[in-house]
């Protein structure tokens, strides 16, 4: 066994190896090299007198390596401070001013904010300092991690329990009916994979609008899949039925599936004639087949029902808008301004532009 000397001198020489020292001839653990490379090695900031003696003895290298190292290690302590103060503001623990060095906090708030679970020692810590709030929020933290992974929402990388995305997966999980802003939240973060998961919940009302809104976000497949092999036959509600014939009708128009298209706009008909959506579908999809005069018919069936006129318009602009065939998309300006030019204005605007490309 090696006796305590020999152990110092060992680790004297490998100090020397790691901070590039050496050349230098003294190997005794009595050095007062020895003594400055350990507290190098600890991270203790050097004296004045230190430093001088590191000049020289003429150890330029050794004392520039000790000085990145302290560097890096400031850099390093400054990061974590600030990671610490902002994990303690998340956690609302911000009158905790012990530093990180020193409190096992740190490393708890850090496995709390991602996902890990606690020891029973670190739960007891939390506790025994009074921070129950802290552990409830790690719990809460850990259960959005799993919500976000069981509906394909990973890729937000906020996993704060405050935020309005838990609050939509915990909805889902317990088949609540979200509101239109939630839609519109998942839909203008791109998450339309969560939305598809809406299929598992027992709301149907979340299947439409579900539907819907993967439409807007060009999703059109994805929402034929949502509402494929509909349990029509165990909703009671009519006007559900409609709902959903009609945002899945609007599905197939989108991918140029008329006939199907078709058949779930009568269908939906068939269970809320009173509804307008139905009929402005059915209006669209007798357009986009160029058969005006049809679609002027379902239009207005639409408007008796409640549409509004720009909404029937702003169907006729997007049929416009998919018509790739130059000599069809000039027909249909053209029927529109014999139709009515005051109405329909935009629809020069459309053939002034189709010039200026020319």
């Amino acid at each position: 066994m090696n006796s305590e000397y020999e152990i110092q001198c060992q680790h004297f020489a490998a100090l020397k190896d790691k901070y590039q020292a050496n050349n230098h001839q003294d190997s005794s653990p009595s050095s007062p090299l020895y003594f400055i490379l350990r507290k190098a090695d600890l991270g203790v900031e050097l004296t004045d007198f230190e430093s001088i003696y590191l000049q020289k003895e003429q150890l330029s290298t050794t004392f520039n390596s000790i000085q990145k190292e302290q560097q890096h290690r400031m850099k390093t302590r400054v990061t974590l401070d600030v990671e610490f103060t902002k994990l303690k503001s998340k956690y609302k623990v911000e009158n905790y001013n012990i530093s990180w060095i020193t409190s096992p906090l740190y490393f708890i708030l850090c496995k709390i904010d991602s996902g890990d679970f606690l020891s029973e020692k670190e739960l007891n810590w939390l506790v025994s300092h009074g921070f129950k709030q802290a552990n409830s929020i790690g719990i809460e933290t850990r259960r959005f991690i799993n919500l976000k992974s069981k509906y394909k929402a990973t890729e937000y990388q906020d996993s704060h329990p405050d935020i309005l995305l838990y609050s939509i997966l915990k909805k889902i999980d317990i088949s609540e009916r979200l509101i239109e802003s939630e839609y519109k939240w998942l839909q203008d973060n791109q998450l339309s994979e969560t939305l598809g998961f809406v299929k598992q919940t027992g709301n149907k009302w979340n299947l439409a609008n579900a539907s819907s809104h993967l439409r807007k976000a060009d999703k059109s497949e994805l929402a034929l899949q949502l509402t494929n092999n509909l349990p029509l036959n165990n909703i009671k509600d009519n006007k559900l039925k409609s709902a959903l014939l009609t945002t899945r009708g609007g599905a197939f128009r989108d991918i140029d599936k008329l006939g199907d298209a078709e058949i779930c706009a009568r269908e939906a008909m068939n269970y809320q004639p009173d509804s307008h959506h139905p009929y402005t579908l059915m209006g669209a999809i007798c357009f986009e087949r160029h058969q005006y005069a049809d679609g002027e018919y379902w239009f207005n069936e639409a408007i008796k029902r409640g549409a509004n006129p720009r909404d029937t318009d702003s169907e006729i602009k997007s049929v416009l808008k998919k018509t790739k065939d130059e000599k069809q998309r000039h027909e249909l300006v053209y029927y529109l301004l014999r139709k009515d030019s005051y109405r329909y204005a935009w629809a020069k605007d459309y053939l002034k532009k189709q010039k200026d490309k020319k």
